[in-house]
């Protein structure tokens, strides 16, 4: 209708069936979508509520869609079906209050995104331990990693640790361990990034 899907039908790629529904305005509104392996990826009701599915069957991610987008509350769910994530979407982008969870269930994050970025709340991962302020790390504990060039050629990539210490004002500041591309750990006395002092221990 008027050039776009409306109704009842069915999209292909390559030859394999990769949605079916019905669709309005030329977006899905209730239906399914298929994988390449032309598996059940995910299924849209037609109240808006979408429900993706890993390989096994195991529930993904379930929460609202409009126009094909996440878009309100969701939740996510990690391989063993603990949930991972549960907060708010616009767009297809994490915007509003969220909590993260590790793989054991346990609170990591508690806060609000910005446009898909961490603005501000508490975190207490392997990652970072403190508060986030306007996008930045604040307060508290802290890790920082690089990804580094490794292997024949130099052709695969690792993550290896850079920092770790405290955090004040968003700046590395206080007490700290800093490390080179080969994890040599050089700690430091004292660090303050903002006034770009950086003092060693002597017997590193």
């Amino acid at each position: 209708m008027n050039g776009k899907r409306h109704g009842k039908g069915k999209k292909y790629n390559f030859g394999r069936l990769s949605l079916e529904g019905e669709f309005s305005n030329g977006y899905l509104i209730e239906g399914k979508r298929y994988d390449n392996k032309c598996n059940l990826e995910f299924v849209l009701e037609r109240n808006g509520k979408g429900i993706e599915y890993y390989d096994d069957g195991n529930i993904k991610y379930e929460g609202k869609y409009l126009n094909e987008k996440k878009n309100g509350k969701v939740k996510y769910y990690n391989t063993n079906g603990k949930l991972e994530l549960e907060g708010e979407y616009k767009d297809d982008v994490l915007n509003g209050k969220v909590k993260e969870y590790d793989e054991n269930g346990k609170l990591e994050f508690e806060g609000e995104y910005n446009n898909g970025k961490k603005w501000k709340g508490k975190e207490n991962s392997q990652i970072f331990q403190g508060e986030y302020l306007n996008g930045k790390k604040w307060n508290g504990k802290g890790r920082e990693y690089k990804s580094v060039h490794v292997g024949p050629g130099c052709t695969d990539f690792v993550r290896l640790i850079s920092f770790e210490g405290d955090y004040i004002n968003g700046k590395r500041k206080g007490k700290g361990e800093i490390y080179d591309r080969e994890s040599r750990k050089r700690v430091l006395k004292e660090i303050d990034e903002e006034n770009d002092i950086k003092t060693g221990n002597e017997n590193n």
